[in-house]
């Protein structure tokens, strides 16, 4: 029978509960080591099924080096390590929806790590979320919509897609693009996220992705909002 995980709640809900009996530090690592692994699988299901396809083929690879980075500051913490297996999943039939699945889960990431710097005080813990946080951020979400985006451009050109679909799409990919932007900054009120979140069309991207968009741009208006009245 498979081991599965005490904690397996909080691992999957990918948030910190401070009302946990687990201190913080400990979920914090936990659920950082976890996703990591969740992500290489899924990528790891995707290049078995397709082959050693890009960007796929780049980033697992930074997400096993990211899970065993993690799992070495749990050695140091004395935090145990989650149980983990790599699982053959369901993927879809083509390589632009796993693309889009894949926009999805970095987008997700970046929440995560938002969620767990708000509770971490140890620095050397904090600088690898952040690296991590960074590295989603700025190299994995831009190679997958890039992914995303020559799909539907191929698309359109070879008239296999009606024109305004390609040209929704772009415009919903520059839509969440300022989303991220705006609460990476803390530059987005509330007002103005809810009116965004209400306005897009976000079939390609799961409804978590948008709870962690969401809830990671309300955390960084409710912490600037705490800092100007102080």
């Amino acid at each position: 029978m498979q081991q599965t995980n005490v904690d397996q709640n909080l691992l999957d809900a990918q948030r910190i509960d401070p009302n946990d009996p687990q201190p913080v530090l400990s979920q914090a690592l936990r659920i950082a080591a976890y996703d990591e692994f969740e992500a290489y699988n899924v990528y790891s299901n995707v290049i078995a099924k397709f082959g050693n396809v890009m960007p796929f083929a780049n980033i697992i690879n930074s997400e096993i080096t990211h899970y065993n980075e993690i799992i070495t500051l749990m050695q140091k913490y004395g935090v145990e390590a989650p149980i983990v297996t790599e699982e053959v999943i369901e993927l879809p039939n083509t390589l632009q929806e796993c693309c889009e699945i894949a926009v999805s889960a970095e987008i997700d990431n970046v929440g995560l790590y938002d969620n767990l710097l708000m509770y971490v005080r140890e620095p050397d813990v904090r600088d690898l979320f952040y690296r991590v946080q960074a590295a989603s951020y700025n190299n994995h979400l831009p190679a997958f919509r890039a992914c995303v985006a020559s799909y539907y451009n191929q698309a359109n050109n070879n008239n296999n897609a009606p024109a305004n679909q390609a040209g929704n799409m772009m415009d919903n990919m520059a839509q969440y693009q300022e989303l991220i932007d705006g609460a990476m900054n803390g530059n987005l009120d509330q007002n103005k996220l809810m009116s965004m979140l209400s306005n897009m069309n976000m079939s390609m991207i799961g409804g978590l992705a948008v709870g962690a968009l969401g809830g990671m741009a309300l955390s960084n208006v409710i912490n600037k909002d705490e800092l100007e009245e102080e």
